[in-house]
């Protein structure tokens, strides 16, 4: 007989306010001696969503577009907490994440563009890549699509 993966599921209260209310696989819900009906039926509020949903819910609600600020924000952050990833993500753009985290792997950004000579924050994965948020910086800082010039070469 075959071993049948049973998916774990992510139970969300509405409206989401960027976190899990508790989990389960099957009908067990964690930390309940409740089954998931039963437990559903507590608030009707609360939802059963996939891990890829939550994921999505969870990116949604803690990902900021930029923003400027002033250059004095711009240094408390950077003597505040030691930053990471803090580099050059081209020509153009000076940058640094805060080492605290807003939420699992959502950090503010934070941009210097050198030919305005601007200052701009986000929250933005740790994970992006620079092409990623190179792409982000057209769209949100320099307001181009995708078919425009690319801010590296600027």
């Amino acid at each position: 007989m075959e071993d049948q993966q049973i998916e774990e599921m992510v139970i969300v209260k509405l409206p989401f306010e960027g976190y899990a209310h508790t989990f389960c696989i099957g009908q067990k819900v964690n930390y309940s001696t409740l089954s998931l009906d039963e437990y559903l039926k507590l608030d009707k509020s609360l939802i059963l969503v996939t891990w890829a949903q939550f994921n999505e819910m969870h990116r949604s609600f803690y990902k900021t577009p930029f923003s400027e600020i002033s250059e004095q924000t711009w240094q408390r952050a950077l003597e505040e907490l030691p930053p990471l990833k803090w580099h050059w993500v081209s020509t153009r753009f000076n940058l640094f994440y805060c080492l605290e985290a807003l939420s699992g792997t959502f950090h503010a950004l934070y941009v210097f563009d050198k030919q305005t000579e601007k200052y701009y924050t986000g929250t933005k994965s740790l994970f992006m890549k620079s092409e990623e948020i190179l792409q982000e910086i057209s769209k949100e800082i320099l307001n181009e699509d995708k078919h425009t010039n690319n801010p590296e070469s600027q």
